[in-house]
């Protein structure tokens, strides 16, 4: 993926997470969201076809950062599967908690976006 996309995407997250601090997402705005980010609404539209599709990455992103650790193919097998498991739940918990403001973030504004995600593969 080209580097200005990454970093454009990069910048909507952050800036989205921002304003989620302070307001629902169903009260922020795309110029408001692109000002923060620092970004032309253009850019903005070229990614996402709308908040609820940015907020549905950001929590991709979330997933992707959590299975990382359950990939099949770090478990081991025979005796070391019990030290494999406490690994990986050890790496899980310390992933949560060095992520715990996002989380905490997202976890209080459940209800009012919840039936709008759009999940990549969905129509």
């Amino acid at each position: 993926m080209d580097m200005r996309i990454i970093k454009s995407r990069a910048a909507l997250k952050s800036a989205l997470l921002e304003l989620m601090k302070k307001k629902s997402i169903t009260n922020i705005s795309i110029k408001e969201l692109c000002l923060k980010a620092g970004l032309n609404r253009s850019t903005f539209y070229a990614n996402y076809a709308d908040i609820y599709a940015l907020l549905s990455d950001v929590y991709l992103d979330i997933f992707n950062g959590i299975s990382a650790f359950l990939d099949t193919s770090s478990l081991d097998s025979g005796n070391e599967s019990d030290r494999s498991d406490i690994r990986i739940l050890t790496d899980i918990l310390n992933y949560l908690k060095e992520n715990q403001n996002t989380f905490q973030l997202l976890l209080s504004n459940t209800f009012c976006w919840i039936g709008r995600i759009h999940w990549k593969g969905q129509k």
